[in-house]
């Protein structure tokens, strides 16, 4: 049997007629969902007439279709067709990828019994609402879209710069909402955060189980070796560690590089400028407490708030307080802490004390009797 097509698209109200070997009537393309906003259902709504080519009359019969575009293929079998009229679902079987249609060149391919119809079908208008003009760049593929890349990798892939207005929550967190009701994290932008007009990038982690979340934020390092190196911690409690994910104190600097020369350095590039105020130091400590150390240098050496200065000592610190004897080298000096000796180098003494009357006793303990001279030496080999 012979047949002939008559073709009728819509197109954004336009007729359009074709004359072809086959008569499929008319053919309608419509989407089966009537929103794009919706999820995409993946099919097409296919309707067309069958007309007998020698006789120009309908078919009446049970017919097997196949429908190829590209490499997507979907075949009905046993359609009645009705005074020539038949209507299939595209992609009721198998579903249409949307991919399909991203270089607006599709076309269709129909085989009646295993026969196929030529020419091919163009696909025009409607179908392409699985690519609406208005989401040009966008791709959809295996579940991911893309954005500026036909090929998407990942749930949500984007090529080339961005800009993002808004907030942004990570594994169930809400992106704005001060209500925490699980673990996560975001980053938001807040116009006040410092103050009326003061802005500020916040990066927040949630928990949603505690007042303190038990992780933190974490800036890290891998490179082609694979192993994670974390640089700088801050976690949920509030403390700020420095190569180690464990920090013990609100500023924890940690490394084991023996090439370092440096832990810690501030350099100051300024030149001989400033003052002598001690609110221009380059390292400044406050504290309100008269007791608690400000600074210890290894345990050897304490600073206090009040200003006294300990020594290798554990008692309550005097102004200055050295605890311990120190010997006498070869060139009559005391090595470490203190070093003092005598003009002819023969001969210097191992113990010094400093009263609180401002007396200075070398070799002896008589800084606080009633002596009237400010400066004993009581004895001297």
């Amino acid at each position: 049997m012979n047949f002939v097509i008559i073709e009728v698209y819509l197109i954004k109200g336009v007729v359009e007629m074709k004359s072809k070997q086959i008569f499929l009537g008319i053919v309608l393309m419509l989407f089966a969902s009537t929103s794009f906003a919706q999820n995409i259902p993946q099919k097409i709504s296919f309707q067309g007439r069958l007309l007998d080519a020698d006789t120009q009359k309908p078919v009446i019969a049970e017919k097997s279709f196949t429908f190829k575009i590209r490499d997507w293929i979907e075949e009905h079998k046993n359609i009645q067709v009705n005074n020539g009229l038949y209507s299939v679902t595209l992609g009721s079987i198998t579903p249409i990828p949307l991919d399909l249609f991203n270089d607006w060149q599709a076309n269709m391919k129909i085989l009646v019994d295993g026969k196929e119809m030529a020419p091919n079908i163009d696909m025009v208008s409607v179908p392409y609402a699985f690519k609406a003009g208005q989401l040009d760049n966008v791709y959809v593929k295996d579940g991911n879209v893309g954005i500026g890349i036909v090929n998407p990798e990942y749930a949500l892939h984007v090529e080339g710069a961005s800009v993002f207005r808004g907030n942004i929550g990570f594994v169930g967190t809400h992106p704005s909402s001060y209500t925490v009701v699980n673990d996560g994290f975001r980053f938001r932008y807040n116009t006040n955060f410092f103050g009326k007009n003061y802005d500020a990038m916040v990066f927040e982690k949630t928990d949603g189980n505690a007042k303190n979340p038990d992780g933190g934020i974490a800036f890290v390092n891998r490179g082609s070796d694979g192993i994670q190196e974390a640089a700088m911690v801050i976690r949920g409690y509030g403390k700020v560690g420095i190569g180690t994910k464990e920090p013990n104190s609100y500023l924890h600097v940690q490394s084991s590089d023996i090439n370092n020369t440096n832990l810690v350095k501030i350099d100051f590039t300024g030149g001989n400028v400033g003052n002598n105020d001690s609110s221009s130091a380059l390292l400044r400590i406050l504290s309100n407490s008269s007791y608690r150390p400000l600074l210890s240098l290894n345990d050897k050496c304490t600073f206090f708030s009040n200003g006294n200065i300990q020594i290798y000592g554990n008692e309550s610190p005097r102004v200055v307080e050295v605890t311990g004897k120190r010997s006498v080298d070869s060139n009559g000096t005391f090595p470490g802490i203190v070093a003092l000796s005598w003009h002819n180098n023969n001969n210097a003494v191992s113990d010094i004390h400093f009263g609180k009357l401002g007396r200075v006793t070398f070799g002896g303990n008589h800084t606080d009797n009633s002596y009237s001279n400010i400066l004993y030496v009581c004895s001297i080999n």
